[in-house]
């Protein structure tokens, strides 16, 4: 491990920050002492500086995703998968739910519905609620205007602006891949097309970096049904995208060919792995293609956190200043240690 971080364990397999001080901690499965699996099903938030628990009881028969939290981290919100678009809101208090949506079918995974300013929620109707009284909430009907088919919808830093690929759009084969852009203060749609410099690309995940507001794209050639093979990572700046015209080509910039699960770093940097859950395999991987790495902006490798571990998925927790990610450590490529922390001790030096 590189000697600027600090690792901890953090419980549960189903992690991720709710705010600035809270960590969000859902349905989990892990190893007990005789080997076997065991699964739990619970919302629960715990205070990263005290360490206190509180959680709402969930049937175990029951999953849910993450859907985001509320910058002070009062509100949580989760969708209910049985339930196709059932989405719920906790507050985080108390635990108990104070706001749900009910509405047709789940139009894929969509994990970034909700504002960085927690003030908008893309969603299927157009309204504006008070959560608890005093949590200003205004729903905006893309899931219901637009026509997602596993699509990616991420938002700008500033909440004015929100991206949306939807592959119902792409058509790989001829480097066409529709992008549109949403005007939350003019409620002004427009379409875009990207071009990128592979054929075949396929888009699996899309991001915006917090700070320069830069669209980040990742994704690979698909082999089959398998587009995990082969990733690559894509950038370009909305601020150059052409203003009032229709279906304007896009030509992306390529940052590299090594990123299989990425996330923004501290300090200007990309946090990544180069190999994802289901193409661990230490025949195919070398040890030196293993664990998590800090690069620049540009792709441009800085330097390796973790060394001799399968780890994945990596997050970084601004707020904390700490990294989340999981490691495989268990019989069969299954994770035992499900989500490490890592804090860091010194400071990455600006790139």
């Amino acid at each position: 491990m590189d000697g600027g971080w600090e690792e901890s364990r953090v419980s549960e397999d189903n992690s991720a920050s709710c705010g600035k001080n809270l960590l969000y901690e859902g349905w989990g499965a892990f190893f007990d002492d005789d080997g076997q699996i065991v699964t739990h099903s619970r919302i629960s938030v715990r205070d990263v500086e005290t360490n206190a628990v509180r959680e709402t009881p969930i049937p175990d028969d029951e999953h849910f995703d993450f859907r985001g939290c509320t910058p002070d981290s009062r509100y949580l919100f989760i969708r209910h998968r049985e339930e196709g678009s059932l989405l719920e809101v906790f507050d985080t208090r108390t635990m108990r739910k104070v706001h749900s949506w009910q509405w047709g079918k789940w139009p894929g995974y969509i994990p970034e519905i909700l504002s960085p300013d927690g003030h908008y929620l893309a969603w299927y109707t157009d309204e504006e609620i008070m959560l608890g009284g005093d949590w200003k909430l205004k729903t905006i009907p893309l899931l219901r205007d637009i026509a997602f088919n596993n699509g990616y919808l991420v938002w700008s830093p500033d909440s004015r602006k929100v991206y949306i690929y939807s592959k119902m759009f792409a058509n790989p084969a001829a480097k066409r891949h529709g992008l549109f852009i949403y005007d939350v203060q003019t409620k002004k749609l427009e379409t875009f097309w990207l071009k990128f410099d592979l054929p075949k690309f396929s888009a699996t995940e899309m991001m915006v970096h917090p700070e320069t507001g830069r669209i980040y794209i990742q994704g690979g050639i698909p082999e089959g049904y398998d587009i995990y093979s082969c990733k690559y990572l894509f950038s370009l700046d909305p601020a150059a995208i052409p203003k009032g015209g229709k279906d304007i080509k896009i030509i992306a910039k390529r940052v590299g060919d090594v990123f299989a699960g990425f996330s923004f770093g501290p300090d200007n940097t990309i946090i990544f792995t180069m190999v994802t859950l289901n193409m661990m395999d230490g025949d195919l991987f070398p040890e030196e293609y293993n664990g998590i790495f800090l690069a620049t902006l540009d792709g441009k490798i800085l330097r390796r956190v973790t060394k001799g571990t399968y780890d994945f998925a990596p997050y970084y927790w601004k707020e904390q200043d700490a990294i989340l990610f999981n490691r495989i450590a268990g019989p069969n490529g299954i994770a035992k240690d499900k989500v490490i922390s890592m804090k860091r001790k010194t400071k990455t030096p600006a790139q």
